[in-house]
């Protein structure tokens, strides 16, 4: 299922929602190529993390697909220290 605009196979960005410390935590993800073909790894970002911590990417990233345009401006407002919009947020995958 990738909603992206690469137009390849394989997403650039995903996104999720994960509970922590009892609170839901948006994440956006910037996927980082790997020819290997194993988990990628990714720029992970979210209001802990603003500027983005680089962590591996679950085995099921591809359902966490999401389009170009809509993870940059995400990032961009996780960046600046601003809230996703609400009706964005209730629509995203929960990953525990």
């Amino acid at each position: 299922m990738p909603d992206h605009e690469s137009g390849n196979n394989s997403p650039n960005f995903i996104i999720a929602c994960r509970i922590m410390d009892g609170q839901l935590l948006t994440v956006v993800a910037t996927l980082h190529s790997n020819p290997a073909g194993r988990f990628p790894w990714a720029t992970w970002y979210h209001e802990q993390a603003p500027t983005g911590e680089f962590k591996q990417v679950p085995g099921k990233y591809r359902e966490m697909a999401i389009r170009d345009t809509v993870a940059k401006t995400m990032i961009e407002l996780i960046r600046a220290g601003r809230p996703l919009p609400l009706e964005f947020v209730a629509g995203l995958w929960i990953a525990l």
